[in-house]
């Protein structure tokens, strides 16, 4: 079974990575879709695409504890939910691989990114300026995956649409600890929230999830 990575933190949270190298027709094996998971499937035409779909809900299946997985549904913006269990999860994918988290009584984000230089270009429509100023020399492509796959994550995490990155997503510090995590406020009209995000890189990719503060009981050092 290709799940390359499969962690648990604590007992309330599990998330894994999958690395696709089976064909459509394995990725299906002994995977039952709904009529709502078929139409979806039916409307995704790029192959790379349709099993990146398929290997997420495969990925799932495999890290619900004991619980029996009935598959997934999704709201109007896309958020994914469990059929028939309360636990929250969300998932990505990037080329042949797919992300997904599951928090048993705590929202959850999640995003993986393949790490490339491409990032540099695009940092001043994610970031504020302050947010660039504190960025290093150094390693800063990935920094910028880092502070993307943050917002991402959060971003996935809420299900809220009309979000702007650079304006209501704020990282105010990236320095370097010992337990890869990175403070991030959600602040826009009356509403202020504060998250937390973890960090790992995986082969040339950047793994990022993200929960809500007061759901963390140690804090980034």
């Amino acid at each position: 079974m290709p799940i390359i990575l499969q962690k648990r933190k604590p007992e309330n949270l599990i998330y894994g990575v999958w690395e696709i190298t089976e064909t459509e027709e394995e990725l299906l094996k002994d995977l039952i879709l709904s009529e709502e998971e078929k139409k979806i499937l039916n409307n995704i035409k790029l192959p790379i695409k349709r099993r990146q779909w398929i290997s997420y809900h495969k990925l799932i299946k495999t890290l619900l504890w004991q619980n029996e997985y009935q598959g997934i549904t999704y709201n109007k913006h896309g958020k994914p939910f469990l059929r028939n269990l309360s636990f929250n999860i969300s998932v990505s994918h990037t080329e042949n691989y797919s992300s997904a988290i599951i928090g048993k009584d705590m929202p959850v984000g999640i995003d993986i990114e393949t790490t490339d230089n491409k990032i540099l270009k695009i940092e001043k429509k994610f970031l504020s300026a302050e947010e660039i100023s504190l960025l290093p020399e150094i390693n800063r492509t990935m920094v910028l995956h880092i502070m993307w796959g943050v917002k991402e994550s959060i971003y996935k995490l809420m299900g809220m649409q009309n979000v702007i990155f650079a304006e209501d997503l704020q990282i105010s510090s990236i320095t370097d600890n010992k337990e890869n995590c990175i403070y991030c406020t959600f602040q826009k009209n009356t509403i202020t929230e504060n998250f937390v995000a973890f960090y790992e890189i995986i082969k040339n990719m950047m793994l990022v999830y993200a929960v809500p503060e007061n759901f963390v009981e140690h804090h980034c050092y």
